[in-house]
C-alpha cells in the first residue's frame, strides 16, 4: 500500500545580503540513499537517485520545486502553505544536497521570522510510495516512490535535525569598518566584474590575470 514518507536531515541556513533585502536560503542534505535513517527505513540508490533527477529537471529547472511549512498528510502542494523554493539539488556520495529559498509567502515570511529571531529550524523530505520489511527489519522503499518535495519543519524526529544560521552580512558589515579590507574587497569586486564584461579573448585573458594578482595580495 502506498504510504506518505517524510525523512528529516541536518542542513544550515545562511542569509545573504542582496540589495535592502535579505535572501534566506536553507541548505544541506535534503535525501539519503543507501544507509538506513532513523526510522529504520532505507531508500536503495537506483529508486531514489532516478526521482532526484525528475524532480530537478521538471520542478528545479522549471522554477516550480515549492515546499511547505510543516508536514501535511498528503503529498499534494497546497498554495497557502508554501514557504520556500528549492534552487539546486545535486548528489555528493550517499547525500542529495540542496539548496531553498525562504519566500514573501505567509508561510515563507514566518519561517524568515523565526529564523532571524534565533528558532533553529530541520528540513524534511516529503514522497509517497510503498515500502518491504526486509529480513534485518529495515523497511525498504520500493520503486513505486515518488518524490513530492522538501520541507521546513520546527520539530524533526530524528536528532541533531536543526539548523545553524550563518549570517552573511556581517562580513560586509567587518569590512565597512576597515578601510584597509574594504579597499581590498572594493579591488576584488573590480576585478571579478572586468572578468565578466570581457569581450575578446585577449581582454579575457587581462582579465584574468588582474584577478589573480588582486587574489594573491589578499592573502
Amino acid at each position: 500500500m502506498s504510504q506518505v514518507l517524510k525523512e528529516h536531515f541536518d542542513s544550515e541556513t545562511l542569509i545573504l545580503n542582496e540589495g535592502q533585502e535579505k535572501n534566506i536560503y536553507i541548505v544541506g542534505p535534503f535525501l539519503q540513499h543507501t544507509i538506513p535513517n532513523r526510522n529504520g527505513r532505507i531508500y536503495p540508490e537506483a529508486v531514489l537517485q532516478p526521482q532526484v533527477e525528475a524532480y530537478v529537471e521538471n520542478y528545479v529547472k522549471t522554477n516550480r520545486a515549492v515546499g511547505e511549512a510543516e508536514h501535511p498528510d498528503t503529498s499534494r502542494i497546497t498554495f497557502d502553505r508554501i514557504s520556500h523554493l528549492i534552487t539546486e539539488i545535486h548528489q555528493d556520495g550517499n547525500n542529495f544536497m540542496g539548496k531553498a529559498k525562504l519566500l514573501g509567502t505567509p508561510m515563507g515570511l514566518l519561517c524568515k521570522s523565526l529564523v532571524e529571531g534565533g528558532v533553529k529550524l530541520g528540513v524534511s523530505s516529503r514522497g509517497a510510495g510503498s515500502v518491504k520489511r526486509r529480513a534485518d527489519g529495515l523497511n525498504e522503499v520500493q520503486k513505486d516512490y515518488k518524490l513530492a518535495t522538501v520541507d521546513i519543519v520546527y520539530a524533526p524526529s530524528g536528532r541533531d535535525c536543526f539548523v545553524d544560521t550563518i549570517v552573511e552580512s556581517e562580513i560586509v558589515e567587518t569590512l565597512l569598518r576597515d578601510h584597509a579590507l574594504l579597499n581590498e574587497f572594493e579591488m576584488f569586486l573590480e576585478a571579478r566584474d572586468n572578468i565578466k564584461k570581457a569581450h575578446s579573448p585577449a581582454r579575457l585573458k587581462m582579465s584574468i590575470d588582474a584577478f589573480e594578482r588582486v587574489i594573491k595580495g589578499l592573502k
